[in-house]
């Protein structure tokens, strides 16, 4: 199966724009992470 080169443009694009969405969910997923490690840090002084 060959892919065109307007395909292929139609692609990458979408791979960037699921990578740009990993992107932003992992940094999310990485600050709620951090946030409950800290909140219970506070809990069991």
């Amino acid at each position: 199966m060959k892919a065109t080169k307007n395909e292929t443009v139609r692609i990458g694009q979408a791979y960037k724009y699921v990578w740009k969405l990993k992107k932003v969910y992992l940094s999310k997923l990485f600050c709620c992470i951090m946030y409950v490690v800290e909140f219970f840090k506070v809990i069991l002084k």
